[in-house]
């Protein structure tokens, strides 16, 4: 952070209000990715790939390789 105030000669008070600026900009994109996920999920195979899915395939191919080797 000190180089930062070094390099650009910005003051406590101006590095404050730039990362609220950023803090701000993140959750605005947090919750446009929250809403993109409700509206338009990943598929896989015509199924939402909700976090239960993935674990189920990631379950089902771990099982599989065990049982081949």
């Amino acid at each position: 952070m000190m180089s930062i105030k070094k390099e650009k000669g910005l003051t406590n008070e101006e590095l404050r209000e730039r990362l609220e600026e950023l803090i701000g900009e993140i959750d605005t994109i947090i919750e446009r990715l929250e809403i993109d996920e409700e509206h338009q999920p990943l598929r896989l195979l015509g199924l939402k790939a909700s976090y239960d899915l993935m674990n189920q395939i990631y379950t089902t191919l771990a099982t599989i390789a065990l049982a081949v080797a």
